[in-house]
């Protein structure tokens, strides 16, 4: 027996123009679009799209962190998320998230910047961005940077 056909894609106001920005990115070469990222206490998280028009099997976050002046807080580290990473096709139902706790046990972080990104797609192809191309991969009116912030 076949699989149900998928539901169909809204056409609320909202969607649409989600749909549009997840098409410009794809155009751009922007594998995911960042929704959210916050730091609490010791533990990062990240909420995004997967407009890649693949499958992610793997994606790694290096993280810088900074004090509340803008200074850097302490060493670059690294947070993997194994998927896989479904295709996101609509704004209210596809948003991805991952949170990694003990990403570092020092006092005073008080933002966290995403500064690369390394994804794996799940035919095995390997990507790297770089800081300035994931600056791009932020949804308008998510703030981008901890430096500039305070």
């Amino acid at each position: 027996m076949a699989p149900p056909p998928p539901a169909p894609l809204s056409n609320t106001p909202e969607e649409v123009a989600f749909r549009a920005e997840a098409s410009a990115a794809r155009d751009h070469g922007l594998p995911i679009l960042i929704q959210r990222r916050s730091w609490l206490g010791d533990r990062f998280n990240v909420a995004f799209y997967n407009v890649s028009g693949r499958e992610i099997q793997d994606i790694n976050f290096e993280l810088v962190p900074y004090d509340s002046t803008g200074r850097v807080a302490g060493p670059r580290r690294s947070v993997r998320f194994v998927g896989p990473v479904r295709l996101s096709d609509s704004l209210q139902y596809g948003q991805r998230e991952g949170t990694q706790e003990d990403v570092w046990n020092l006092p005073g972080i008080s933002c966290i910047e995403i500064s690369g990104l390394d994804l794996t797609y799940a035919n095995g192809e390997r990507r790297r961005y770089s800081f300035n191309a994931v600056t791009r991969m932020y949804r308008e009116g998510v703030e981008k940077w901890c430096r500039f912030a305070f």
